[in-house]
């Protein structure tokens, strides 16, 4: 075993990350997140589920702080005018509550922003969401 120096460990951490395989192997992987959260967006029929909040969406899913540093999970379709009883939920909604929430818009040029795609729309339950539906699709 080398007695190897944390700058050494990080600098080689740092060169194999940005090496060509390693790379393609991450930009692979966005795509594959990229392509399940089309898909979803698709069987929900809205036409954009992102994490980018620099453009106009129909609906915002984030978490915001209060004053005194309290998570507060948010839900809305105007944020400017929310309805505390349907859009502000003190612990992380279930993924259910969100599916059904972004079904509501049933607006196929609705674009859905999530602050926190992993936090709110893990990619595991999304990608069993549209296995079971593309499974009772098939069924019928």
């Amino acid at each position: 075993m080398t007695n190897e120096s944390r700058f050494t460990r990080n600098l080689k951490a740092y060169v194999y990350e940005n090496t060509p395989k390693a790379t393609e192997s991450l930009n692979q992987k966005n795509n594959k997140m990229t392509d399940i959260y089309t898909q979803l967006a698709k069987l929900l029929n809205v036409a954009q589920i992102t994490d980018n909040c620099n453009q106009p969406n129909d609906l915002q899913i984030s978490e915001w702080l209060t004053a005194d540093n309290y998570e507060l999970h948010i839900m809305t379709s105007n944020v400017r005018a929310l309805d505390f009883e349907w859009d502000v939920y003190n612990c992380l909604p279930r993924f259910t509550d969100i599916i059904d929430r972004i079904k509501e818009l049933n607006d196929c040029d609705a674009i859905v922003y999530v602050s926190d795609l992993d936090l709110y729309l893990p990619e595991h339950e999304v990608e069993d969401y549209i296995e079971s539906k593309l499974q009772e699709k098939t069924e019928a």
